[in-house]
């Protein structure tokens, strides 16, 4: 019987020691893991704070696998890989914060603007909309999604929330901006002009919407103040490529082609792979008896045009002025873009809508 109780105390003990261990183990493994996690998240922080961002990211990425569950390191993955535009990466985390919080407004506002960074504006619409009913009352969503309809093609729905945000906002300059963008795609440029003033006035260095004044008042015809205004928005702005290409469209319209070709190489230099600029160009030249330039302005067209078909005939007519030019015997006036539908206008040409002119 001794023996018998004696084996058996042994046997608790033994077993009480296991547990006692085991335990010591999860305690061990699990202030470990607090540990690691906690050091990869300060690491990350660290990092963060010193402009290493790709470490910083690295480091957040362990403390997020390590922790799934831990929102602000997500939240802190999609802020840093939008800064370092890797819009997918960015994408992911936060349809993790959503998954974690799906009620909270602010997730939704962040992929609403992800989705907008990526043109997905029916998309962020959604989100938009939903972070609204959640309780959003940032008065900015109703002019981001005024914004969002107008790159979407919806003028109407686009000026009933940019209205929205023009009323309700302190200091609605942007809600101006794209009410006047608005007005302008729908012709009604003295609206247009009364936005603009608006926002000029609150804001009278905004290039872009000196840039804007300047199109409405060539679309009124009043070319000269047009061309002012455009003048101002490259000073403020000097690198403002769309307002270089309207004043080259100024200049097309006054027949100053020298002027004209001056602003479109310089819209060029900012950004070289513009098929229907390396068109325009080349329209220009062409007019100035530059035929062997012209058709290199051609060539470099159908060299960055995405559509195969208009690319091809921008290279045949490229090779056939340089074919023409050479043969000087047969004295006929080469067939050069200009003839090819009608004489061009300043619509046509910087309307972009060179295709319809190569037939």
């Amino acid at each position: 019987m001794g023996m018998k109780f004696a084996f058996t105390l042994s046997k608790l003990l033994a077993v009480s020691i296991f547990v006692t261990q085991s335990f010591s183990n999860v305690q061990a493994q699990a202030k470990a893991f607090k540990e690691t996690f906690a050091s990869a998240k300060e690491k990350g922080e660290y990092l963060f704070s010193k402009g290493d961002i790709d470490g910083a990211a690295a480091a957040f990425k362990i403390a997020s696998d390590l922790k799934p569950s831990a929102y602000e390191v997500h939240l802190t993955l999609v802020n840093i890989y939008f800064k370092k535009n890797q819009l997918d990466r960015a994408i992911e985390e936060c349809k993790k914060l959503i998954q974690l919080k799906p009620n909270s407004q602010d997730s939704h506002v962040m992929m609403a603007n992800l989705m907008r960074s990526i043109g997905e504006n029916k998309k962020a619409i959604e989100e938009f909309q939903l972070a609204m009913k959640l309780g959003a009352k940032d008065q900015s969503i109703y002019s981001a999604i005024g914004f969002s309809y107008l790159h979407e093609g919806d003028l109407a729905n686009a000026e009933l929330y940019l209205k929205k945000a023009s009323v309700e906002k302190e200091h609605p300059v942007d809600a101006f901006i794209g009410l006047a963008i608005v007005h302008y795609k729908k012709k009604e440029f003295a609206n247009a002009l009364t936005d603009l003033d608006r926002v000029l006035a609150e804001k009278p260095e905004s290039a872009e919407a000196r840039k804007l004044r300047g199109e409405v008042l060539l679309e009124l015809g009043r070319v000269d103040e047009g061309e002012e205004e455009l003048k101002k928005a490259i000073a403020i702005m000097p690198n403002l490529r769309s307002a270089h290409m309207a004043l080259a469209n100024v200049y097309f319209r006054k027949k100053d082609l020298a002027q004209a070709e001056k602003a479109l190489r310089k819209v060029l230099d900012l950004k070289e792979e513009d098929a229907e600029m390396h068109y325009a160009l080349g329209v220009i030249l062409d007019r100035q008896g530059r035929a062997i330039e012209a058709a290199g302005q051609f060539e470099l067209g159908a060299q960055t045009d995405r559509n195969p078909e208009s690319a091809e005939k921008m290279r045949a007519h490229a090779e056939d002025l340089r074919r023409q030019s050479i043969d000087m015997t047969t004295n006929k006036q080469y067939k050069s873009l200009l003839n090819l539908g009608g004489e061009p206008t300043p619509e046509s040409v910087f309307g972009l809508q060179y295709e319809s002119l190569i037939k």
